[in-house]
């Protein structure tokens, strides 16, 4: 841990504090992810403590193999909207 990390804002944390958020928007950025720390708690988590965070959200949505590829239309039907230039053939 660095010297400016803070111990209370480990990924379990910040995986509980961002779950909300990820499971309305699924294609939130990682840097997203730190903006809404930063704005909600006065502290800025590193990108890293950040991205482990929104993988363990996206592990526990989509938890098994199965489950995923039942759910992945969805997911990408978000990504979609999210990005309005996207293109699908």
């Amino acid at each position: 841990m660095s010297k400016k990390d803070h111990y209370q804002f480990d990924v379990n944390f910040i995986t509980n504090a961002i779950s909300t958020l990820v499971m309305n928007k699924l294609s939130m950025t990682v840097a997203s992810i730190q903006d809404e720390i930063k704005l909600h708690y006065k502290y800025k988590v590193s990108y890293d403590k950040a991205l482990v965070a929104n993988q363990k959200v996206i592990k526990h949505l989509f938890s098994s193999h199965k489950e995923f590829f039942e759910k992945l239309p969805r997911l990408l039907s978000k990504i979609k909207e999210s990005n309005s230039r996207t293109v699908v053939d």
